[in-house]
C-alpha cells in the first residue's frame, strides 16, 4: 500500500495539485466511484438506498483497505456517519478520497446536494476518522 500507493499519490499531490490534499483526495475519489458505479455495477445504483449504499460502501472499503476498519456509526434520514477506527498508514489525500467517493456514489443514487466533513481525522492523529455526509 505504502510503496504502490501512497507514496506515488504523494507525488502527484506535491506536483499536480500544489500539495492541496483536499483537492487531490476528491478528484481521485469522484474519478474512482463514477468509473466503479456506472460500470458493472451500475444495476447497483438502481436498487440502493443512501443508508445501503453506504453500509455496503463501508464494507467494501474495509475489504479494499486490508487491515482497516471502517463503519458506520450512526444513520439519519438525510445523514450518515462514516468512521475508520484503524488503518495503517492513512493519509489526508486517502480520507478525503474515501470521503468524496462515498460522496460521489450518494449522488449517483440521485441524492440532492450530497456534501461531506471530516470532522476527526487518524491524519491528524486523532483517535478515528470521522466523516459526516448530509443530503436533502
Amino acid at each position: 500500500m505504502k510503496e504502490g500507493y501512497l507514496v506515488p499519490v504523494e507525488k502527484i499531490v506535491k506536483i499536480v495539485y500544489n500539495g492541496n490534499h483536499k483537492m487531490a483526495g476528491d478528484a481521485l475519489g469522484e474519478y474512482s466511484a463514477t468509473v466503479a458505479l456506472t460500470g458493472v455495477y451500475k444495476v447497483f445504483l438502481f436498487v440502493a438506498t443512501p443508508n445501503f449504499l453506504m453500509s455496503n460502501a463501508s464494507k467494501m472499503m474495509s475489504t479494499f483497505y486490508s487491515p482497516s476498519e471502517i463503519k458506520i456509526s450512526s444513520k439519519a434520514n438525510k445523514s450518515v456517519t462514516l468512521q475508520i477506527t484503524s488503518f495503517e498508514d492513512i493519509n489526508a489525500t486517502l480520507e478525503y478520497r474515501i470521503a468524496s467517493w462515498c460522496r460521489k456514489a450518494l449522488e449517483l443514487i440521485n441524492c440532492k446536494n450530497p456534501e461531506y466533513r471530516i470532522t476527526k481525522a487518524l491524519s491528524r492523529n486523532e483517535p478515528f476518522t470521522e466523516i459526516v455526509f448530509r443530503w436533502d
